[in-house]
């Protein structure tokens, strides 16, 4: 079992949850393993590991790359059956995890955190404007790339090793958008995905998102995923007339097309919505040039900082 944290200038926070994850994870009958992944942190965030029963994991880079880049590092360098990735400031507890890796014993593929389900628990609410700002990116993922999921960018996730390996593989969005793009591919692959509730504790004095500057790239990100979406799907049409219309009952009857034209329709039109923000999303990306300039970073070499099992 991996747990994958991406980490960036969590200097105090991190600590904490390190010792947290590691009180809970030693007293389970399975071996598992922490990554922590410094993602270009100022002051590398090496002083935070503590010592610990559970093996620990550092992966460092020079400079930021993005929370998405993390999560694909820490989830490509994992070992064990299961894998799953948790943000930095603990927001949801990792005791949520034996409901989550019992839902993938029985037979999901991805188990994913909401936090806007019924039984779902928001402790201390986000500023008005975060919330209207998360509504609105909820809007647009659900209009343009998928309907069926309540909560994208809840920061608890499990999935099967090798189904993370395989999507994480294709993953191009390395910021926060990186969710989204996760769950439409894995939509894509036909796999099976499931939203349990979670007790999500929000803290705005550990939050590193910066409101204005991260939602104009959540947005561009997730535009050019709903642009790859629309295009893949329109490229595999035939095959969606097809399933589309079994699902309907059509039988393939000739007097029946309204189901296959309104799903012609949809995907033209949420086409036609990403490309009206096309110059938009063109003036914003060359205001930004500078971050879409960094060059690629090989993911470096992992360094034990703890010992490998309990018995050591």
């Amino acid at each position: 079992m991996a747990n994958s944290i991406p980490a960036f200038n969590e200097h105090g926070t991190l600590r904490t949850t390190l010792q947290s994850a590691d009180r809970y994870l030693a007293c389970q009958d399975y071996l598992s393993e922490i990554i922590v992944i410094d993602d270009g942190s100022q002051v590398s965030l090496v002083g935070e590991i503590c010592p610990s029963h559970t093996p620990i994991r550092f992966i460092r880079y020079k400079r930021n790359q993005g929370k998405g880049y993390a999560v694909r590092c820490g989830v490509e360098s994992a070992r064990g059956r299961y894998s799953c990735y948790m943000d930095a400031d603990h927001s949801v507890a990792i005791t949520h995890l034996p409901a989550f890796l019992e839902q993938l014993d029985h037979g999901y593929d991805l188990v994913i955190g909401s936090r806007f389900l019924p039984n779902s628990l928001i402790v201390n609410k986000r500023p008005l404007i975060r919330r209207c700002s998360s509504r609105v990116f909820r809007g647009l993922i659900h209009t343009l790339v998928m309907a069926r999921l309540t909560d994208s960018q809840c920061g608890f996730k499990c999935f099967r090793s090798e189904i993370g390996k395989r999507v994480f593989d294709v993953q191009h969005t390395r910021r926060y958008g990186f969710d989204v793009e996760i769950l439409a591919r894995a939509q894509e692959q036909g796999l099976r995905i499931l939203e349990l509730p979670v007790v999500w504790n929000n803290n705005e004095r550990t939050s590193k998102v910066q409101i204005v500057p991260d939602s104009i790239w959540t947005a561009i990100e997730v535009f050019r995923i709903a642009l790859h979406v629309a295009f893949r799907r329109l490229l595999r049409f035939p095959k969606l007339v097809i399933t589309h219309g079994q699902r309907c009952g059509n039988g393939g009857h000739p007097g029946r097309r309204l189901p296959t034209l309104r799903l012609v329709a949809l995907e033209l039109s949420k086409l036609a919505v990403v490309l009206l923000f096309a110059v938009w999303l063109g003036i914003a990306l060359s205001l930004m040039s500078d971050t879409n300039r960094r060059e690629h970073i090989s993911y470096p070499e992992s360094v034990y900082l703890t010992p490998l099992s309990l018995s050591e």
